[in-house]
């Protein structure tokens, strides 16, 4: 007798999953993985700002007294130049060398070596009594802050979406202005009252306490990986050498050249010429001797990279030209009023520059897109620069128009940050940023010489002419460049041919710079947009 098998009941009461609902419950996870890393960031956030505060704090103590204050207790005037010189170059220089080591050691762990290079430099600084060994001690600040302030961008970007980044990273610059303001006057009251070398103190004290707190609190998400397939897994100690002398060197001659000898001294010649051959020397080394190359190829051969930087290189170029001919302009300008104003004039347009970028985050975090925008700041510029080449800005001391010039640059640094990170993956952002950072040093650094360079020569070129029938011509252009406050002790008909040659000059300087923000313009056309990948709303769990 055949049994039949039970028959099935194809309806059941349970219900397949319906789409939306696992949507949602991915989009739950999706949420609460971020919450969790923003959790993380939050609690290492103020280490990283009181780090971010520090350099940009003790940058601006140096700067403004390197010479009144530094210098002249260490009664060594003429060589106060190398306080800042050795600084800065070390500064750009080591920038690739930190995206190199944050591969191999993670970004963690490369931070942590970088706050306490800056530490130990700073510490130096405050037991140093001659002016070569301050100027040494500046050399490992400069090593520090190099790695610190890379790092720090890096890490954030660690936490939070690309998109999220320009926001996050506005908080840095906002702490780095307050330093930046309080550094001249607050450093110049305690190298008054207590010593330079107090003043470093106190500063090494506080980085102690900024890296301890680092080291307790920075606890990266798991899901970011320190390194990959594609990581470096050794540090290439010959390329990485090579790699330093050959950014440092030509950096040393921008800066030399026109400050400390002429543009045609033998030195500044030679390292020019010296130049070429140490990036063939690294290029050899690093293509054909290195296990993990430190500059991949795909980034010399990426087209996009390539035209990301030949949109923001040039108006790196140009900000920084505008920033270093501008106090000149200003007090050429307002020559013979009342001048007070002039000290602020700066502070205006840094505070634009911290509300710019938060303006941009904020941007970026609602639209998630930074190419329209581009183009508008680019556009702003070049309207800013033919007013001021035309000479239209009469009063150019107007607060508001020096915090628009501000907010501009500020707006536009958060564009290029989306605009670099989102043309490689997590693994590479730290390296290529680390490049680009090294390469708008190397832009800013041209800016600055060049202006100077040219500047100089039109105002020469202006003064001889207007005062051949003077016998002292000379001993009048050479004082006038060196200090403005010898145009007050000329005749008041010299001291009319004196500032109109250098405002002309310096608005001749700022057509240059016009020119030069057109390439900005076509290049962002080209510019790649943020892919998708780089918008997406669910963080990796």
């Amino acid at each position: 007798m055949d049994v039949e098998p039970p028959s099935q009941d194809v309806s059941t009461n349970e219900e397949p999953p319906i789409e939306s609902d696992t949507l949602l419950e991915s989009q739950a996870a999706a949420r609460e993985g971020g919450n969790s890393r923003q959790r993380l960031l939050i609690s290492a956030l103020p280490a990283l700002l009181l780090c971010t505060f520090l350099i940009r704090f003790d940058g601006s103590f140096v700067i403004g007294n390197y010479s009144r204050r530094i210098a002249l207790d260490l009664h060594d005037f003429k060589n106060a130049r190398w306080l800042v010189l050795g600084f800065l170059v070390t500064e750009s220089a080591c920038g690739p060398l930190y995206g190199h080591a944050a591969q191999v050691y993670g970004h963690r762990n490369a931070i942590l070596f970088a706050a306490t290079a800056m530490c130990i430099g700073l510490f130096l600084c405050s037991v140093s009594y001659r002016l070569w060994q301050v100027s040494l001690a500046r050399v490992v600040v400069g090593t520090g802050t190099a790695g610190v302030e890379l790092l720090v961008v890096i890490i954030i970007n660690d936490f939070v979406q690309l998109y999220e980044l320009p926001l996050w990273t506005s908080l840095t610059t906002f702490f780095g202005t307050i330093g930046l303001m309080l550094g001249g006057p607050l450093g110049a009251v305690l190298a008054d009252h207590l010593g330079f070398r107090s003043t470093f103190g106190i500063e090494s004290s506080f980085m102690a306490i900024a890296l301890v707190f680092v080291y307790l609190t920075l606890k990266l998400p798991e899901s970011r990986p320190n390194t990959s397939n594609r990581s470096a897994k050794k540090i290439e100690y010959l390329s990485s050498s090579l790699l330093l002398l050959s950014v440092a060197v030509p950096l040393f001659a921008l800066n030399l050249g026109g400050e400390v000898f002429k543009w045609g001294h033998p030195v500044v010649i030679t390292m020019f010429c010296l130049s070429p051959f140490l990036v063939a020397l690294f290029y050899y080394a690093d293509t054909r001797l290195a296990s993990t190359p430190i500059v991949p190829k795909r980034f010399v051969q990426d087209r996009n990279i390539a035209i990301a930087l030949a949109c923001t290189l040039p108006m790196k170029f140009v900000f920084d030209q505008l920033r270093f001919s501008f106090g000149t302009y200003l007090q050429a300008r307002s020559f013979g009023k009342d001048s007070s104003f002039d000290d602020w004039a700066l502070t205006c347009v840094y505070l634009g520059r911290a509300l710019g970028t938060i303006g941009c985050g904020l941007l970026i975090k609602r639209y998630r897109r930074f190419k329209p925008y581009l183009k508008a700041v680019i556009i702003v510029d070049l309207i800013i620069y033919f007013c001021f080449a035309l000479g239209v800005m009469q009063k150019p001391k107007f607060a508001p128009i020096l915090a628009f010039i501000g907010a501009t640059e500020g707006f536009a640094e958060g564009l290029w940050l989306v605009a670099i990170l989102s043309l490689v993956d997590a693994e590479d952002q730290p390296l290529l940023y680390a490049f680009f950072g090294l390469s708008q040093a190397v832009s800013g650094d041209l800016g600055i010489a060049i202006s100077l360079a040219a500047e100089g020569t039109l105002v020469r070129s202006k003064l001889h002419a207007k005062l051949s029938g003077y016998a002292n011509a000379e001993e009048i252009i050479r004082k006038s460049l060196e200090d403005l406050n010898y145009i007050k002790e000329l005749p008041v008909k010299v001291q009319t041919i004196v500032l109109n040659a250098l405002i002309s000059s310096t608005e001749i300087a700022f057509a240059i710079s016009f020119l030069v923000l057109m390439i900005s313009l076509f290049f962002s056309f080209y510019i790649k947009e943020m892919p998708r990948a780089a918008k997406g709303v669910s963080y990796i769990a």
